[in-house]
């Protein structure tokens, strides 16, 4: 074995985890199910904490399997909720539910799927990644860059090292990523990429995480640059910036660290009056990704229910740098 990764540190499940699972492809489909819903539950916690729970999971979940997932109704749910072996958060429950009857759709129109862990940061995984996508697939036609993340905070109160950690993930990484796929795209003369950012990339800044407005407008300039060369190429690169989103992690990484009652003043504010939803932006990505947007090159679609051109109140007491 090898030197191990920093992250995993010396406790034993985390060990196992690194030394038999990460940054191996799984192209078994009950395991990459498996993987897919552990990963929704992980959201706002550590992955340590899931792991720890994994077997509790797969007790209540059926083992995984997604033909008796989709089969449960509000008792199972119910059931699931009383479970103090897992994560008790009704949406998760109810997504991964959801999430079952829409891997089995996908099983019976032929599709298939590879999980590769991957952190972006480092470009030998990355290059890891593609290798084992190519292998499996042949070819890559499209990417998606929505890896990535931040935490709310006041500039005064971000350090040199959370700086630099969102700065290499957000803006670095998906360098990293564009760099190794790029080449294979303009190669076959096809592709299309879409690069995630969000509404806090333009002129009136990002007040609750200066170094992820920074990081991510930094991903516009390099979506607009290699949009001059790969478009020559045939070879489509934009981004898709949403605002507010409804997910876990918006609630339990960002809300719960701005003012009391937030998200209910963040409503107000959008013109919409409601918060954008992942399937929405998904349907965008795939719009991005489609034959009617070949002759979109460069661009940078805004999807926020008007959230830019609204009122945007003070998360947090602003007198505090």
């Amino acid at each position: 074995m090898g030197e191990r990764c920093g992250w995993c540190g010396t406790e034993p499940i985390y060990v196992a985890y690194h030394d038999l699972e990460w940054g191996r492809p799984e192209t078994d489909s009950r395991a990459l199910y498996e993987k897919l819903v552990l990963d929704g539950f992980q959201a706002g916690l550590s992955w340590l904490t899931i792991l720890k729970k994994r077997d509790n999971f797969r007790a209540a979940f059926d083992g995984f399997a997604p033909e008796r997932i989709a089969r449960w109704g509000e008792a199972e749910v119910a059931r699931a909720l009383a479970d103090p072996g897992i994560v008790r958060h009704r949406g998760k429950i109810e997504a991964t539910v959801g999430n079952a009857r829409a891997w089995l759709e996908i099983e019976a129109a032929g599709g298939i799927a590879l999980a590769h862990p991957t952190d972006i940061r480092q470009v030998e995984q990355v290059e890891a990644l593609v290798q084992a996508t190519l292998a499996r697939f042949g070819r890559i036609d499209f990417v998606v860059n929505n890896a990535g993340g931040q935490f709310p905070a006041r500039p005064s109160e971000i350090s040199d090292r959370g700086w630099r950690a969102v700065v290499d993930l957000n803006l670095n990484g998906t360098w990293n990523v564009l760099s190794r796929v790029g080449p294979h795209l303009l190669a076959q003369r096809f592709g299309a990429v879409v690069n995630v950012v969000h509404v806090y990339v333009f002129g009136r800044g990002a007040p609750t995480f200066a170094h992820s407005g920074a990081a991510r407008a930094g991903v516009v300039s390099l979506t607009r640059s290699l949009a001059a060369y790969w478009a020559r190429h045939d070879v489509t690169i934009n981004a898709l910036a949403p605002g507010s989103i409804d997910t876990t992690a918006l609630r339990e990484k960002e809300y719960a660290a701005l003012m009391a009652d937030y998200e209910a003043q963040q409503r107000t504010d959008i013109p919409a009056h409601r918060l954008g939803t992942p399937e929405e932006m998904a349907e965008i990505c795939a719009f991005l990704c489609s034959p009617a947007a070949r002759y979109i090159n460069g661009a940078v679609l805004v999807a926020d229910g008007a959230q830019y051109l609204g009122n945007w109140s003070d998360p947090w007491d602003m007198e505090k740098p």
